[in-house]
């Protein structure tokens, strides 16, 4: 069995729920009724496995650092994070045909988030 990660990026949650939608990755919430992405889906016999970057589908990034002064501590330094445009999750499909996601596959140099093997 060969598994591929997709990284994807919608211009929003809805966006993103209409598009996984057909392939069972979108359930609905018992007690809201409330659409929610499902962790893992059998489309045609394939498991595939989603996941929310940052757990809410907001990537962070990095953009340098800050220095707070906390007293007894002193000043140090922690990373200062900007949130990356869009709604970004990731999916383990892992075998079978991969679908053309168009222009909300993107292709990271350094992904944030991988999936533990």
């Amino acid at each position: 069995m060969t598994a591929t990660t997709i990284r994807l990026r919608f211009a929003d949650r809805a966006a993103a729920l209409a598009a996984l939608s057909p392939l069972g990755l979108v359930t609905t919430e018992p007690e809201s009724g409330d659409p929610v992405f499902a962790s893992t889906a059998w489309p045609g016999g394939v498991r595939v496995d989603l996941a929310l970057l940052g757990g809410d589908g907001v990537c962070r990034r990095e953009a340098g650092t800050e220095t707070l002064d906390l007293p007894g501590l002193g000043p140090i330094e922690v990373p200062r994070l900007e949130v990356v445009a869009g709604f970004h999750l990731d999916l383990l499909w892992s075998d079978g045909h991969l679908p053309d996601f168009g222009a909300a596959e993107i292709h990271p140099e350094t992904p944030s988030a991988i999936f533990a093997s």
